[in-house]
C-alpha cells in the first residue's frame, strides 16, 4: 500500500469509526517495518497490517508485473487527476515531506528517482549524491522481503462478511480507488444495519 493512500485512509478512521466500518489497511512487508512506517508516517496503530508472503495479494489476485508498475499509462493519468483538484497533491506533499529534511530540493529527487533510490544502498547514495543524501531520509523506503512483490499493484474492497459490496484492482502504480467512492459503499451500507 502507498504511503500517500495510507495517509489519506488514516484521516479518515473516526468517520468510518462512528458508522461502524472497520478499517483494515494491508501492505507487503514484515511487521519490524510495517511498525517503523506507523511510526515514520504518524499514523494511528493497529489499522496497517502486514502481508509478508502476499497470501491476501494472492487471493485476490492483485495486478502485478512490470509493465503495470512501471510503463502503464494510467500513472501518469492518475497523476494528471490528482493535479486537476484542489490540494490533489497535498497528500503526496505530506508524504514526501517526511523524506526532507528541511528543503524542497527532495520533491525534484523523490519524484524522479524513487525506483532507483530505493534499490541502491545507502553508501552509494552518499559517495556519488552527497547533496542528496544530505537532505534525504532513508528510513521511509521499505524493502519488499521478496523481490518480486515490488512489482504487486494493491486494491481497495469494501466486504460486508463474505459479501463483496466494491472491489478495485489498482492497474497501476497510484490508480488507486476514488477514496470517496469506496467510503461511500461502505457508509451506505452500515447506514442500512
Amino acid at each position: 500500500m502507498c504511503q500517500e493512500f495510507i495517509l489519506q485512509w488514516n484521516k479518515q478512521i473516526d468517520e468510518l469509526e462512528r458508522a461502524g466500518v472497520k478499517l483494515v489497511m494491508v501492505s507487503i512487508g514484515s511487521p519490524e517495518n510495517c511498525q517503523k512506517l506507523v511510526d515514520h508516517l504518524g499514523i494511528r496503530d493497529g489499522y496497517l497490517h502486514v502481508d509478508p508472503d502476499n497470501t491476501i495479494y494472492d487471493a485476490l489476485y492483485l495486478n502485478r508485473g512490470v509493465k503495470e508498475t512501471f510503463f502503464s499509462l494510467s500513472t501518469p493519468q492518475a497523476f494528471l487527476e490528482r493535479l486537476k483538484k484542489p490540494d490533489g497533491l497535498k497528500d503526496l506533499g505530506e508524504v514526501l515531506s517526511k523524506w526532507s529534511k528541511g528543503t524542497d530540493i527532495m520533491y525534484i529527487c523523490v519524484l524522479f528517482s524513487c525506483f532507483s533510490l530505493c534499490k541502491l544502498p545507502r553508501s552509494y547514495h552518499n559517495a556519488h549524491h552527497p547533496t542528496l543524501a544530505a537532505v534525504h531520509d532513508f528510513s521511509a523506503f521499505f524493502i519488499p522481503p521478496k523481490q518480486e512483490q515490488a512489482l504487486l499493484q494493491g486494491g481497495s474492497f469494501v466486504f460486508d462478511g463474505a459479501e463483496t459490496l466494491l472491489a478495485h484492482y489498482d492497474e497501476s502504480t497510484a490508480a488507486h480507488a476514488d477514496l470517496e467512492q469506496v467510503k461511500e459503499v461502505a457508509l451506505k451500507r452500515a447506514a442500512k444495519k
